[in-house]
């Protein structure tokens, strides 16, 4: 999928709603949306330390043992709202 296409997908459905994420290696998981946002960062280098560049992503919870992560864009192959 594309930043575009996720863009249309989410931009109607409200922060907190359970999504079911369909990912290209066939896991099927029930998440969260957290963040409307889905660009990528940029590579960041401070004293000593290098931060890599992430690959645009869509920000989700999981409940509270595992709290928030990433699903990098281009390992997704369709998203659902449920309920």
């Amino acid at each position: 999928m594309t930043v575009e296409e996720i863009n249309q997908i989410i931009k109607e459905i409200p922060l907190g709603a359970t999504l079911e994420v369909i990912k290209k290696n066939g896991d099927i998981v029930q998440v969260t949306l957290q963040s409307h946002e889905v660009s990528g960062t940029e590579k960041k280098v401070y004293d000593g330390a290098e931060v890599p560049a992430l690959p645009p992503a869509l920000i989700v919870g999981g409940g509270t043992r595992f709290g928030n992560w990433r699903i990098d864009i281009e390992d997704l192959v369709q998203i659902a709202r449920v309920g």
